[in-house]
C-alpha cells in the first residue's frame, strides 16, 4: 500500500492529464458504438448492420477526441505551469512576484488569491524586517533602563527616595515598552492594509471628533488648555475605529506639546469633493528640518525635553490617513504653534453633485 501511495504521488501532472486524454478517447469510442448499435438495431432494426463495423471508427473518433482533449489540457497545463512555478519562488523566499490576473484564463481567480497571498506574505516579512531593523534598536533603550534600575534596587544601599524614584522609572519605561509594542503592531498591520480591504460604515464625523475630545479630557484639562471646536455636521464613509485611533492621536499630540493654559482649536471646511478637518495649537512648533521628518516611525522632536514619547503617533495618523483615501499637512512655526489639516474625501456628497450635474444636461 505504500509503494502504491507513493507510485501516485510521482505521477507528473503531465501524465495525469495525457492518461485523462486516453480515457476520454476510449470512453468517446464506447459511447459511439452504443449510440450506433441502438440506433440500428434497436429503432430501425437495420438488418444489414453489423457491430463489428464500429471497430473502424475507433481510430478516427480516437484521433480526433484525443488531439482536442490534449490540446485542452495543455492549455490548462500552461496555466497551471505558471502558476506552479510562482509557487516555487516564494517558497524560495520572493515576496516580489505576482501573476498577471489577465493571463490566468479559467484560473483567474486563483491567481488573484495567489497575488494575494504573497502581498499579505510580503507584509509579515516587511513586519519582521521591521521589527528586527528598528524596532528591535527602539526596544533596546528602554529594557536597559528597566534592568539598570532593577540591578540598583537590589542593591542594600538605597534609600527610601531613591527606591521610590527608581520604581517610578521603570514603571514609565514599562509602560513605555508595551506602548511601543501596540503601535507598531497598530502601524505593520496598517502598512499592510489596503483602501479596498477596510470594513467601512457610515457615521457622524463630527460627533466622533467631539467624542475624542471628551475623552482626552483628563490631559488638556490637567493643564487647564482651552479646546476651541467648530465643526459642521458630516456624514462620513469609513472605517470608524481607525479614524477614531486618528483623532486621539492627533488631538493628543497637540495637548502634548501646548504649554499649560494653551489654546488648541478644532474647526471643519467642506471642500469640494472632500471634508477638512484643522487641528491648531499654540504650542512650541518646529523648524522646516523637524516638519519634514515628523511622520517618519521614531522620530521625535523632543529627544532631549521631558516629553519624551515613542515617535510613532504621527506615523499612524498618516498611515490611516491614506489607508482613508485622504491627504494630511502640517504647516508650523517656532513659539507659535503648529496647525495640522486632514482632508477625506466625501464620495457619497461627490457622486450626489455628479447626479445633480447629470439631472441639469
Amino acid at each position: 500500500m505504500k509503494n502504491k501511495g507513493k507510485y501516485k504521488a510521482n505521477i507528473s501532472l503531465r501524465a495525469m492529464m495525457v492518461i485523462q486524454c486516453i480515457f476520454i478517447s476510449i470512453g468517446s469510442v464506447c459511447c459511439f458504438a452504443l449510440i450506433e448499435f441502438v440506433a440500428n438495431q434497436v429503432i430501425r432494426n437495420n438488418p444489414n448492420y453489423r457491430p463489428v463495423d464500429a471497430v473502424g471508427m475507433i481510430l478516427p473518433m480516437a484521433l480526433i477526441i484525443g488531439t482536442l482533449s490534449f490540446a485542452m489540457y495543455h492549455v490548462i497545463y500552461a496555466y497551471m505551469e505558471r502558476l506552479t512555478k510562482a509557487i516555487t519562488k516564494v517558497s524560495q523566499g520572493n515576496y516580489e512576484i505576482q501573476l498577471e490576473e489577465q493571463l490566468g484564463g479559467p484560473l483567474k481567480m486563483i491567481y488573484q488569491d495567489f497575488n494575494k497571498m504573497v502581498k499579505e506574505l510580503k507584509s509579515v516579512e516587511n513586519m519582521r524586517e521591521d521589527f528586527l531593523n528598528e524596532f528591535s534598536h527602539e526596544f533596546k533603550t528602554p529594557l536597559a533602563s528597566v534592568n539598570g534600575f532593577a540591578n540598583l534596587l537590589l542593591e542594600n544601599q538605597v534609600t527610601e527616595e531613591e527606591r521610590r524614584n527608581y520604581l517610578q522609572i521603570i514603571s514609565e519605561e514599562s509602560k513605555r515598552l508595551s506602548e511601543l509594542a501596540n503601535n507598531q503592531m497598530l502601524l505593520s498591520k496598517l502598512q499592510s492594509q489596503q483602501n479596498g480591504m477596510i470594513e467601512k460604515t457610515t457615521f457622524s464625523l463630527d460627533e466622533q471628533v467631539r467624542q475624542c475630545v471628551i475623552l482626552l479630557e483628563p490631559q488638556w484639562g490637567n493643564k487647564q488648555q482651552n479646546i476651541e471646536i467648530e465643526l459642521h455636521d458630516m456624514e462620513l464613509m469609513g472605517n470608524k475605529d481607525l479614524l477614531q485611533q486618528l483623532w486621539i492621536n492627533l488631538i493628543g499630540n497637540a495637548i502634548k506639546y501646548t504649554q499649560e493654559r494653551g489654546t488648541i482649536t478644532i474647526y471643519s471646511e467642506d471642500v469640494y469633493g472632500a471634508f477638512e478637518i484643522t487641528v491648531m495649537d499654540n504650542g512650541i512648533g518646529m523648524n522646516k528640518e523637524q516638519q519634514k521628518m515628523i511622520f517618519n516611525k521614531y522620530y521625535q522632536t523632543d529627544a532631549n525635553t521631558n516629553k519624551r514619547g515613542i515617535g510613532m503617533g504621527l506615523a499612524i495618523v498618516k498611515e490611516i490617513v491614506e489607508i482613508s483615501g485622504g491627504t494630511i499637512s502640517v504647516e508650523s512655526r517656532q513659539d507659535v504653534g503648529t496647525k495640522f489639516k486632514v482632508s477625506l474625501p466625501n464620495k457619497e456628497k461627490d457622486e450626489r453633485r455628479k447626479k445633480r450635474q447629470k439631472e441639469k444636461l
